[in-house]
C-alpha cells in the first residue's frame, strides 16, 4: 500500500503541506505524523491504539524498534520514575519554572523540551512540603534550572494516559522523574511497522480515530 505522510510542521504537529511517500520519509517526519495522531486522539483514549501498533512486538517477524536519545518529548519520550519506566508521547502544554527572585514564571512549550529532570530538595514545611528542583534542556541546547509551578505532564502510552507530577510536595506524593526525548534508531524498521499497520490494522485505526482525523496526518494512495 502506498502511504504518504504530511510533511508540514507547525508547533510540533503535521500541517497541510507537501506529501512525502513513507519510503522516502525520515524518522522525524514519520514520528511527527504518528505523534500528531496520538496527541489528537489521546483525549478519547484512542492514542493507545496507534502507539500499540508501532511499539508492541506482537508480530515476531517485524523488525524490533530501538529507541535512542534526541527529539522533543512531544514526538516520543523515555520516562523513568522510581516506580515506572515507559515510552510515551507528551501532550502539548506549557511547562512553567518559578524562580525565587523573579515575579513571572518562565514558560516553556513542551514541544521545545528535549529533556526534563525533577529532584526533591529542601526541607519540609507545613505549607509547602519538599521543593522539586527541575532541570530542563530545550531542543536548541538551552539549559534551565528552577522549581516546578504546580503542574503535571500527561503522556499518551500504550496503557492509556499516564501523568507525571512535577510539582513540589513530599516525596511519597510526587515523582522524581527523568524524561528524555527519543527517536528510533532504524528508520527502515519504523517504516516497515507503519506499512504493516496500514495494511493489516487500517480498519481498526480508522474506526477508532475517525477517517477525518486520520487523513490530517496520513494519505493512502
Amino acid at each position: 500500500m502506498d502511504v504518504k505522510v504530511l510533511a508540514g510542521n507547525v508547533a510540533g504537529y503535521p500541517a497541510n503541506g507537501a506529501l512525502v511517500n513513507i519510503n522516502d520519509a525520515d524518522v522525524a517526519t514519520i514520528m511527527r505524523a504518528v505523534s500528531g495522531l496520538v496527541k489528537t486522539t489521546a483525549v478519547i483514549g484512542a492514542g493507545a491504539v496507534v502507539l500499540s501498533l508501532l511499539l508492541n512486538d506482537h508480530h515476531d517477524y517485524l523488525p524490533p524498534l530501538y529507541a535512542k536519545g534526541g527529539g522533543p518529548i512531544t514526538s516520543l519520550a523515555n520516562i523513568k520514575t522510581r516506580g515506572r519506566e515507559f515510552l510515551g508521547v507528551c501532550l502539548p502544554s506549557q511547562f512553567e519554572l518559578i524562580y525565587k527572585y523573579q515575579e513571572s514564571p518562565l514558560s516553556i512549550a513542551t514541544h521545545l523540551i528535549a529533556s526534563l529532570k525533577t529532584t526533591h530538595i529542601g526541607e519540609p514545611s507545613m505549607f509547602k512540603g519538599y521543593y522539586n528542583k527541575v532541570e530542563v534542556r530545550t531542543v536548541d541546547g538551552g539549559h534551565y534550572v528552577g522549581n516546578a509551578n504546580r503542574q503535571k505532564l500527561s503522556f499518551a502510552t500504550i496503557l492509556g494516559l499516564q501523568t507525571i507530577d512535577a510539582d513540589y510536595g513530599p516525596s511519597w506524593v510526587n515523582d522524581e522523574a527523568t524524561i528524555t526525548g527519543a527517536t528510533f534508531r532504524d528508520v527502515d524498521a519504523l517504516r516497515e511497522r507503519l506499512q504493516f499497520a496500514m495494511e493489516h490494522d487500517l480498519d481498526k485505526i480508522i474506526e477508532t480515530v475517525g477517517r477525518d482525523t486520520f487523513e490530517k496526518f496520513f494519505v493512502l494512495g
